[in-house]
C-alpha cells in the first residue's frame, strides 16, 4: 500500500500466513535485502523463543493483558488460534504512530 499522506511516506506491507509457514524467515531475508525495511512487532500470548527479543518481533503479553487490548479496541486486528490456545494481533498504536 502506498501512502498518500506527506507525513507517512513509503510503503506498508502485510505478510500473512499460517503458523510455521516461514513468515519470519522471509521477513529476515527481506530486511537484509531492502535498506530501511523493518518489522513492526505484533502482540502475542505465546512464550518468547530462542533468538527473539521483546519489542522486536513481538510484544509478549499475558492472556489477561491481550484481552484488555481487545476490550479497549487497542488492536487493529487479532485472532485466537484454538489449536495453540494463543492470541496474536497488531497493536493499533504501532500503525497510527508511524
Amino acid at each position: 500500500m502506498t501512502s498518500t499522506s506527506n507525513s507517512f511516506p513509503g510503503h506498508f506491507f502485510i505478510l500473512v500466513g499460517p503458523a510455521g509457514s516461514g513468515k519470519n524467515r522471509l521477513m529476515a531475508e527481506a530486511i537484509k535485502a531492502v535498506p530501511g525495511l523493518r518489522q513492526m512487532p505484533t502482540a502475542t500470548t505465546r512464550a518468547i523463543r530462542a533468538g527473539e527479543q521483546e519489542g522486536r518481533e513481538h510484544y509478549f503479553v499475558s492472556t489477561e493483558r491481550f484481552q484488555e487490548f481487545i476490550k479497549t479496541n487497542a488492536l487493529l486486528e487479532w485472532q485466537f488460534l484454538h489449536r495453540h490456545g494463543r492470541y496474536y494481533g497488531m497493536l493499533r498504536g504501532q500503525i497510527e504512530l508511524r
